[in-house]
């Protein structure tokens, strides 16, 4: 994806992406936690995630250090077979843009 954009000649793109997790009936932002965020449908945009940040990113190694980040703020507890287990949901959106 990054290759292919990089090499279109007559479009620029952007790469963004967001990362949230489900939990207990709720949905929360993992790269900004005191995000207020909610699900929202709009006519023509379909469903998304209202106040949700989205960090650009330029590389894999970009996505990769994203999802660390959110990844240490996810909801986790202890269960009989794993010590730190994930309690929720978490949810990658990747969003490309192109423009001239």
């Amino acid at each position: 994806m990054f290759e292919r954009a990089s090499e279109e000649r007559d479009l620029s793109y952007e790469i963004q992406l967001s990362y949230v997790q489900i939990y207990l009936d709720g949905i929360s932002d993992l790269l900004e936690p005191e995000n207020s965020i909610e699900l929202r449908e709009d006519p023509k945009e379909g469903v998304y995630v209202a106040g949700v940040r989205w960090e650009s990113i330029g590389s894999p190694d970009d996505a990769l250090a994203a999802l660390r980040h959110g990844n240490e703020n996810r909801n986790t507890a202890a269960t009989k077979m794993n010590a730190d287990s994930s309690r929720s949901h978490a949810v990658l959106i990747v969003q490309v843009r192109g423009g001239a």
